[in-house]
Formats: C-alpha cells, structure tokens, sequence
C-alpha cells in the first residue's frame, strides 16, 4: 500500500496483503542465485503470481463486501453496497487521498480545508459525498492527529468533533473498527480489484429493465384518492377548522398569505398559473431537507451540527427556536408531533408532541432538548419518512436505503438511485398514549431496487425512487398493508403505479393526490436541455390525470428543494442562492389551483 505523506502528522495503520500459501512457495522455490532460469520456469512463476494475487483479491474484496453491507454490515442501515455505491466511495475516496493527504506541500491546518466541500472557504461545511468511505473513519485516528496539528489546543478536540458530527458515518449506527476500516480503505485506494466479482449480478423489482419506466396506474389508487378527498388528512384538519397559517378568515385557499411578498414572476416557470408568496428569508445555513408543520405555522431547518424552528407567526426578529439534532426534521400530517433525526447525544430519531412547541413559546431564547416527558425516541438511523394513521391507532416511522441530498451545496446534479438488490427499508408501527410516542417492535420490508421511501400522510400509501441502471428510472407508489403474523406486526407493500419522471425524494399532497419533489437539472434530458446546470426546480405530478408540472425557473446557483404541502394545499419549498448565500422559504398554490372542481 502506499502510505500517505502525512504519516509524519497522522497515526496510519499500514495495510498488509496476506500472501497466498501457492505464491509464497513460488516465491521460496525461486533462489536468488537460479540465473538460469528457463523462460517456461519465469511465465510459470508470473502466472502463479497472478493467480495469487487474483484469488487474495477476491477474498479481500468479499471481506470488504461483508464490512459494508453484509449482514449487520456496517452502511446496511442506510445503503445498499451495490458495485456502483462501493465504486462511488472508493473513487471519491482516492480523490480526497491524492488531493489531500498523498501531496507533501500542505500544512495541517490547510489540509483540513482540503477536506471541506469548497477548499479556499475555512468557513464551508464538511461533506460525507465528498469524503467518500473517509467519512466511515472520521473518528479514527488519522483526522484526529490532523486536527491536533492543525489546530491549537484549545480548539482541536471542539473542531474534531464538529467535523465528526457532519460527516461520521454511519449515522446512528455503529461504526466499523478502525482495524477493519484500515484493511477497507487499503483495498479501496489500490482500485478495488475484484470488486463485481466479488458482489454479483444485481436485480431489478417488478420486471422493471435498466434505465425503462412504463408509466402506469391501478383501479385500487383511483378509489384510495377518490376516498382521500373526504375521509384523508386534508378533509379531517378542515373539518377540525384547523387554523391555516396566513389565512385568517379566508374563504378560500387561495386568499390565503396575502400579506406575504409575491415573487411570483421572480420564480414562475412559463406557462404555469401559480401565485408564489416569499414567507421567511435568512443567511444560508441549512442543509439537507426542510420540512414544516400540517398548518403551516412552524418551518424546521437542519443545520448539519444543530437544528432550528421558524414560527411564521412570529415577527422576522423573532428568536428562533434552537433545537437539539443535526437534521431532518418531519412534522405528522396529523398537526400534533414533530421529529428530528441525528438528535440528542446519541444520533437517535426522537419524535415530540407538537404542544412542546407552544410550551417553550414565550421564553426569551427557545429551545428543545428532544430529552423532555413529550419527546420519545423512535429509531437509531436516519432520514424519517412519518405518517398517522386516520384512525388514532397506529403510526407509522420508515428510515432505510437512501441518497444524501444536500440540495447545491456538496450536491449540484441529479442524485443517483443505486439501490441494489439487497435493498429494504424499516417500518416502525407506533401508538400515542397520550402523553408520548411509543415505537413497537420494527418490522424490515426488502424493497430490491428501491429506496428513499416517504409514507403517505395516511400512511395507507408510500413513494420510492427506483434503480433504472444508469440513472434513477422513476417513481413507484405503493400501498401499505399492515397485517398480524403470528403475533406481530407484518407489512406487505403491493405496487400501484409507477410514475416516469425524475428526481430527488418525493412527498404527497395531503389529499394525496399529487406528488412533489425537486429535480436537478440535467441537460441531457430532452425536457430540460435549454435549463442552466447548476441548478434545481419543483416538479407537481398529478396522480389523477397523470400531468407533470416543472413549477420553477431558477438561475445557475439557484436550487429551490424539499417540497412538502401542509394540509390545504399550499406547497412551501427552500430556495437556496448560492450566489448570493440566502436561503428562504416560498409557497406556491399550485395544487390548490389544479385540484379545483
């Protein structure tokens, strides 16, 4: 292997190749003193090399396979080690050692901002993309002496830890040993040989054929949305008279959030009819998704380090309320809970009472623990998909396979879908007794080919991405059947439709009759070739009449991301400027307009 320059600096375990048994008597055969060693002698000691070295490969490779993604392989929790992921984090991997580490002229302190997402900001953020399988040892001793290098020693360890917190992997799980890291890295920055004979072929679900989408639809999601529109979770809030935020004594929807700004024709899209409303404007700070209540009242930001609550009633100088996660924060459609993942001092999924929120209200600086009597934890991974059952007595949580989507700032182009076989994704059947959450036993649904699930507000539906070959091949909506099985809970998850349109995770509108995501600009789609790279739309697919609808014109640099509708059909998404490093919170009432009688 070769050893970094930095060996002077960091703590390196070196990485040792065993030697076959066959190789090693070829190699003791072979006396230094035999100069007249016959050519067929030579090709016969090159072939046994070869074959050694080809068949250690193949046992490391395997080795690696077992570490990342076998079972309670390490990244299983939230990917699946298909050839293209293990390729993905290898290569990044190999970038970020040449650039950073292999080069003899960089200080510590300059080789930490090799490591950040954009190198000549000392103030950018740390990626796990970016990183590749180095975010798996970035508690391990390499970053560590590089920290204490490069930082003085009142700062280090804090800014160690900081840097851990945004990129360890896996999140919420636990992390392989540094020795089984060391062997994993080694095989990885010699181009890791074997790797697809080591993993296989890999599978597509429902006969689904590389980069193929057949658009198509059931009778049984017709009647679910023909029940949705009186009986969903959008139907129950208004007969609740569920006050919307903006509204007031609106008849309409579309009366709503009048006093906001417009900046319809800033961000419109031609030919679209839509009314845009800018609801909250601060310096760019978040990353990942962004998600707000079913009223609209409260906008959750995750920060990568920390997490934030925007209460839209509030005045603009309002503090904000500081809440203890990293990131992904989930209101239920039910108006009554919120969740943050990465939380607390153990990187758990914890859920809380939305009435918490209305407690913390009047103190001068606001915060959430997530440690409180309403808050619970209800699962040790990342990227929660919640949704309410209709009837108050079953909720469900999902977290599994899925892609990191930090929305224009490590993240610039359309995500992959490298879902593999081996694919699944976790349901956690909850009861709310009244005073907290408390999760049931989890019940693991293989799901080959598929991952980013988000639940239905109902949670009588799900949407994945689904594996294409090359790139991502569209959406499949599913139903989701909770069933007994011998005393426990068992999910069955029969296909519904499957929608031909690209893009990053998708939500449902609370009738759920449309879905919405972001989509990256990628030229080399017919659709999108005139589009400015660099930058990201909303897309609304109706699931009723089957049209699509790209909402937003952004600029390059400019990403709007993460819709999600509260319960009357306003859409709010993110729009983060990176050329002018603000991010802020629109509303559209698109939905609201194609869903009229």
């Amino acid at each position: 292997m070769r050893l970094s320059p930095m060996a002077s600096v960091v703590s390196l375990v070196p990485f040792v190749v065993a030697v076959p048994p066959a190789l090693a008597l070829v190699m003791a055969s072979s006396g230094l003193g035999c100069v007249g060693s016959s050519i067929s002698q030579e090709d016969d000691r090159a072939a046994a090399l070869e074959q050694g070295a080809t068949a250690d490969d193949l046992a490391l490779a395997k080795q690696a396979l077992a570490q990342l993604g076998g079972e309670g392989g390490t990244c299983r929790g939230c990917h699946t080690a298909t050839p293209e992921n293990i390729r993905a984090w290898g290569k990044a991997m190999q970038v970020v050692d040449a650039a950073c580490f292999a080069t003899t002229t960089l200080s510590p302190k300059q080789r930490v901002d090799c490591l950040r997402i954009t190198p000549s900001d000392s103030a950018s953020d740390f990626s796990p993309r970016k990183l590749g399988f180095y975010a798996a040892g970035a508690s391990f001793a390499q970053t560590r002496d590089l920290f204490k290098a490069a930082f003085p020693a009142a700062q280090w360890n804090a800014r160690w830890t900081d840097f851990q917190n945004q990129v360890g992997m896996p999140q919420g799980g636990t992390p392989m040993d540094e020795a089984a890291f060391t062997k994993v890295k080694g095989w990885m920055l010699r181009g890791m040989p074997q790797l697809d004979q080591a993993i296989g072929g890999r599978s597509t679900a429902d006969g689904g054929t590389a980069d193929s989408c057949v658009e198509s639809t059931t009778p049984e999601l017709a009647a679910h949305l023909t029940a949705m529109r009186t009986q969903g979770w959008a139907a129950r809030l208004n007969d609740q008279s569920t006050p919307m935020f903006g509204c007031g004594a609106a008849a309409s929807p579309l009366a709503c959030l009048t006093a906001q700004t417009d900046i319809t024709a800033q961000v419109t899209a031609a030919g679209v009819v839509q009314t845009v409303r800018k609801l909250h404007e601060q310096p760019l700070a978040s990353h990942y998704w962004v998600r707000s209540s079913a009223d609209g009242r409260y906008v959750g930001f995750g920060l990568n380090t920390a997490s934030i609550i925007k209460d839209l009633t509030k005045p603009a100088t309002a503090p904000l309320i500081k809440v203890a996660a990293k990131y992904d924060p989930f209101f239920l459609p039910s108006n009554d809970g919120f969740a943050f993942a990465g939380a607390a001092s153990d990187n758990t999924i914890r859920l809380c009472r939305q009435s918490l929120l209305g407690d913390i209200a009047g103190q001068t600086a606001p915060a959430v623990s997530l440690l409180e009597p309403k808050c619970s934890v209800v699962g040790r991974a990342v990227y929660q998909s919640i949704g309410s059952a209709l009837d108050g007595a079953r909720y469900f949580v999902t977290f599994g396979d899925h892609e990191n989507d930090d929305g224009g700032h490590d993240v610039k182009a359309p995500l992959p879908a490298n879902f593999g076989a081996g694919a699944r994704t976790t349901f956690i059947p909850m009861v709310n007794d009244g005073a907290a959450y408390r999760a049931e036993t989890p019940v693991q649904q293989s799901m080959p080919g598929e991952g980013d699930v988000v639940l239905s507000p109902s949670t009588k539906l799900l949407v994945d991405r689904f594996s294409g070959g090359a790139k991502q091949g569209g959406y499949r909506v599913r139903a989701v059947r909770a069933v007994a099985a011998n005393g426990a809970t068992a999910v069955e998850t029969p296909l519904r439709a499957q929608v031909c349109l690209k893009g990053a995770k998708a939500t449902f509108s609370f009738d759920e009759r449309f879905l919405a995501t972001h989509q990256y600009v990628d030229r080399s789609e017919s659709d999108q070739a005139a589009l400015p790279q660099g930058s990201s739309n909303i897309v609304v697919a109706d699931l009723v009449t089957g049209k699509k609808v790209r909402l937003t014109k952004m600029n390059a640099g400019q990403y709007a991301l993460y819709p999600h509708f509260r319960a009357d059909g306003w859409l709010y998404f993110l729009v983060r400027d990176m050329n002018t490093r603000v991010e802020y919170v629109a509303a559209t009432d698109v939905a609201v307009r194609l869903g009229a009688p």
